[in-house]
C-alpha cells in the first residue's frame, strides 16, 4: 500500500546519479525511518540549503575579487 501524499504544493521530478554504496545507505536510512527514500532527500536537500543559503558561491567569490581588482587598478582621477 502506497503511503499517503504529504505535500499540496506541485512536485518537479528529477533524476539524480548516486554511487552504489550511498544509494544503498539512503534506502536502508529511510527504511530505518519508515519514510521514502524520495521524503528523505527532500528532507536533506531542504536542511542543506537552509545551512548554506548565506555562503558565497565560488562564481560570487571571483566576481567579487574581480571588482575588488578592478577597483584597486582604476585610474585616480
Amino acid at each position: 500500500m502506497a503511503r499517503p501524499k504529504t505535500f499540496t504544493e506541485p512536485r518537479k521530478a528529477t533524476a539524480v546519479r548516486l554511487p552504489e554504496p550511498l544509494h544503498s545507505q539512503l534506502r536502508r536510512v529511510a527504511y530505518e525511518r519508515d519514510v521514502s527514500v524520495n521524503h528523505l532527500v527532500i528532507k536533506a536537500v531542504q536542511e542543506w540549503l537552509a545551512g548554506h543559503e548565506a555562503e558565497p558561491t565560488q562564481l560570487q567569490l571571483w566576481r567579487s575579487e574581480r571588482t575588488e581588482q578592478a577597483s584597486n587598478n582604476a585610474p585616480v582621477a
